[in-house]
């Protein structure tokens, strides 16, 4: 409606100061020039509604996680997972696919320091919508039409490397969060060459508190809260 309304304000535009022109009230070169400038602009408005290629981005979604954990045990969770959304976006005049995705695994920045009790590990691109804890895989390429939006997941996943909970607390007085880069290609069927890259930062406050809740609702755990709530 926007494109359509700035058409019709341009050709107005020409028409007059051509009339004008006509009628000698402004010089013959301003026509010109007007005219000139009407139709660089059109042709370049044409281009961007109608024969750009894909534009294809992938954007994780502001407060966009679940976090999800099978249960807890000698004062421990089970594997924990961080379900992260995403929503796929095609600003582009054309169909395009999204070809590929992954995340830089080895380069996870822990803030300030990597925890010794858990590690963390990455999935690939899941399809939304379903229940968290039973993750269904996306097959790529994603084809996504004009102007589309389509929400995917991913999830960081902790799996714990010590039966001690003692370590775990510690970990979680003093590591925040995590930040890690995923990188993604996309482009149209028969080609897909453009790389783009994008940014995860998750805090880890959501197993703090369903820990913390789980050690203060057994008293033999008390010293674990205590521990925990050490600065």
């Amino acid at each position: 409606m926007v494109t359509k309304a700035l058409f019709i304000g341009v050709f107005c535009l020409a028409v007059l100061v051509i009339v004008a022109a006509l009628l000698n009230v402004v010089p013959s070169t301003a026509a010109l020039l007007v005219a000139l400038a009407g139709l660089a602009f059109t042709a370049g408005t044409s281009y961007l509604v109608s024969f750009r290629g894909p534009e294809i981005k992938l954007v994780h979604i502001r407060d966009g996680v679940t976090n999800v954990t099978s249960g807890y045990a000698a004062g421990m969770p089970s594997t924990w997972n961080v379900v992260v959304r995403l929503i796929a976006v095609n600003d582009g005049a054309r169909p395009g696919i999204l070809s590929r995705f992954q995340i830089d695994a080895l380069e996870v920045e822990h803030l300030p320091r990597p925890p010794r009790a858990f590690q963390v590990t990455f999935s690939g691109l899941e399809r939304a919508g379903g229940s968290p804890d039973r993750a269904v895989p996306l097959s790529l390429p994603l084809l996504l039409a004009s102007k589309a939006r389509e929400r995917v997941e991913c999830r960081a996943v902790l799996s714990f490397l010590t039966a001690d909970p003692n370590v775990l607390a510690d970990d979680l007085r003093e590591v925040s969060a995590f930040r890690v880069k995923f990188r993604y290609w996309s482009g149209t069927e028969s080609r897909s060459t453009k790389e783009r890259s994008g940014n995860l930062h998750l805090t880890y406050d959501e197993l703090r508190r369903g820990l913390r809740s789980y050690w203060a609702g057994a008293p033999q755990f008390a010293q674990l809260v205590r521990r925990l709530d050490t600065g």
